[in-house]
């Protein structure tokens, strides 16, 4: 008797996990189906924005005479090239400021003492 009564709560428990588990696939598979709609939708909104990026920045590739040729491939080196150079530039400039941020310390300094000094000579 105990041996049916153990038997039919295994079943009972196996059934409510079955249930449970049943429950979260269901769960799994609206989240997925909630998540594609809204990633087509978002799509729909950024491929276009995309395409005319693509065509602008292309278009300014054909303008710089196409070095690569003309083709995804080229354009997409010459992309990495143009990141380079604005990477370089960036570079230079911070080395500029840092020069004129010196130029502009040291000249303080200077001013600093050159006034210590006159206070302490007209003492």
């Amino acid at each position: 008797m105990s041996e049916n009564r153990d038997e039919a709560q295994s079943e009972e428990t196996l059934t409510t996990f079955g249930q449970a588990w049943q429950q979260v696939a269901d769960s799994i598979v609206q989240l997925g189906q909630a998540l594609q709609t809204c990633f087509l939708e978002v799509a729909e909104q950024v491929i276009p924005i995309a395409k005319t990026i693509y065509e602008t920045m292309y278009e300014a590739y054909r303008e710089a005479g196409m070095p690569y040729g003309d083709s995804h491939e080229g354009f997409m080196h010459w992309m990495e090239d143009i990141g380079k150079i604005k990477h370089l530039e960036g570079e230079i400039e911070r080395i500029r400021m840092h020069h004129s941020m010196q130029v502009s310390v040291r000249k303080l300094g200077e001013k600093i003492r050159a006034e210590a000094q006159e206070e302490t000579g007209a003492q």
